[in-house]
């Protein structure tokens, strides 16, 4: 069963981008030779390690990989959307408002990673706080936002 990214706030289809192929989206105003070499990147024998230096570029990515089937790649994703700081919170609030239930979780620990540079985040996660699939890492996050 392939794996869509479900966050259709952050991007835009792959063919506008100009690329053939999978009809996954594309983060808009991105190239088809960005997307191929984040893809490229996250399938070398490292693995997801290192895609954070994309920057918030590498969000849909992550974002992909956070909301897929696999969790310890799925993990991986989250440290690297920490990893990427302030910049990714947008991509991550998309996440945890879409109705993409294994990725609202990751997306709230991450957010949680950030601590106080994640403040913006806080009505996101205590919307999220009640959430049977995010709650737990929601309010964990706040915690951490609140107290680091």
């Amino acid at each position: 069963m392939r794996h869509f990214w479900a966050v259709t706030a952050v991007v835009g289809p792959l063919a506008a981008a100009g690329c053939s192929g999978p009809e996954e989206p594309a983060p808009a105003g991105t190239s088809c030779a960005d997307i191929v070499a984040l893809r490229m990147k996250a399938q070398e024998a490292s693995g997801i390690r290192g895609l954070a230096a994309g920057g918030a570029g590498a969000m849909p990515v992550l974002a992909w990989i956070m909301t897929g089937p696999d969790t310890a790649d799925a993990i991986a994703a989250a440290e690297e959307a920490a990893a990427i700081g302030p910049p990714a919170i947008p991509g991550l609030l998309a996440i945890l408002d879409s109705n993409a239930s294994r990725g609202r979780g990751w997306a709230a620990w991450a957010l949680g990673e950030m601590g106080p540079k994640a403040a913006a985040a806080l009505p996101s996660l205590e919307k999220a706080a009640d959430d049977a699939a995010a709650g737990a890492a929601a309010r964990e996050a706040i915690l951490k936002i609140k107290t680091h």
